[in-house]
């Protein structure tokens, strides 16, 4: 039975990975970066040189990433320019998802 169970998580995970298209993660993060106004030098530094703001872009190009298949955004403009709102409400116009709830935009 252990087996059969490890088995079938294993399939999920291959399944997910596929979803998750591996062979262009790296082109798929610096797009979703780069739309919240991150430039090609500060997507080569570490997490703990950026300020709270830029911490909290980071998260949320995490969660846009992962492609959940529902997201709950809690005010996710709050740390966002102008130019990073646009891009996040278009970008979130085409993802394909059960549920999108978004609280105090």
């Amino acid at each position: 039975m252990l087996f059969v169970e490890a088995h079938d998580r294993l399939l999920e995970v291959y399944e997910r990975l596929d979803e998750l298209d591996v062979s262009t993660a790296e082109v798929r993060a610096a797009e979703i970066l780069h739309g919240l106004g991150f430039s090609a030098s500060m997507m080569h530094e570490k997490c703990k040189n950026f300020s709270g703001g830029w911490r909290m872009r980071i998260a949320l190009a995490r969660a846009l990433y992962i492609r959940p298949s529902m997201m709950l955004l809690d005010e996710p403009t709050n740390h966002l320019d102008l130019d990073a709102c646009v891009w996040l409400e278009h970008y979130l116009k085409r993802y394909n998802v059960s549920a999108t709830c978004m609280v105090g935009i």
